[in-house]
């Protein structure tokens, strides 16, 4: 008894790490992503208002849920949906301009991905993000592999090791650095908030359910530096 407990606690321990793994490797890429974002800003009229938008384009992720796991699996043998599996389309999304508080509603704080994404006009894609209902409901969700797509059906699925990366997904939650210093600023008042400096805190999900709060298996914060 005690060897097969030892067995099975291995086999969760095997479990977390690829779980991690995983994680580790969806927030490496998207950090790369969002490198490339800052790196190309784009001033556009909107309203009558100039802005400055950012063009993001994730090549391994979707907003639409491509697996064959889905509630409501596409059929592959179409060649539109096939595709769909290689397509890069690049959306874009704009700073915050204040520091955040704590307020999901003060969307001049806080900026929620995919929630707030804009067309290249700055226009945005859902014009219900304001829905409080709806405001962190909303992720991209990690491509299958073609084989994935493929496997239930053309594949032995006894001996193939079919990828499960599709089961992942993620949002970013982007705000503004402040002042991390142990004590406060000289004179009154809160922390500054630093010139071009701005946390996006990644939250990685699996089996990720729309329908429903989902809690997510991992969470990182990164800082990433863009112009001003």
């Amino acid at each position: 008894m005690a060897l097969l407990a030892l067995f099975l606690l291995h086999i969760n321990d095997a479990a977390k790490a690829a779980t991690a793994n995983r994680a580790l490797e969806i927030a490496s890429s998207v950090r790369a992503s969002l490198e490339a974002s800052l790196r190309s800003p784009m001033t556009v009229q909107s309203g009558g208002v100039e802005r400055t938008v950012y063009p993001f384009a994730f090549p391994f992720a979707s907003l639409e849920n491509l697996s064959p796991r889905a509630d409501v699996p596409l059929d592959f043998e179409l060649a539109d949906n096939f595709r769909k599996l290689s397509d890069i389309p690049t959306v874009f999304f704009e700073l915050p301009k204040k520091e955040w508080k704590g307020d999901f509603g003060d969307r001049s704080a806080l900026s929620i991905l995919p929630l707030d994404l804009m067309t290249r006009e700055g226009i945005y894609l859902d014009p219900n993000r304001l829905d409080r209902d709806r405001q962190k409901n909303k992720v991209w969700y990690y491509k299958p592999t073609a084989l994935t797509v493929i496997g239930d059906e053309k594949l032995d699925t006894e001996t193939a090791d079919l990828d499960d990366r599709d089961s992942y997904a993620f949002n970013i939650l982007l705000r503004r650095s402040v002042m991390r210093a142990h004590r406060p600023p000289p004179g009154e008042g809160a922390k500054p908030v630093l010139p071009g400096l701005y946390v996006f805190h990644i939250r990685i999900f699996k089996g990720y359910d729309p329908s429903v709060t989902n809690e997510p298996v991992y969470e990182f914060d990164m800082t990433l530096v863009a112009p001003e």
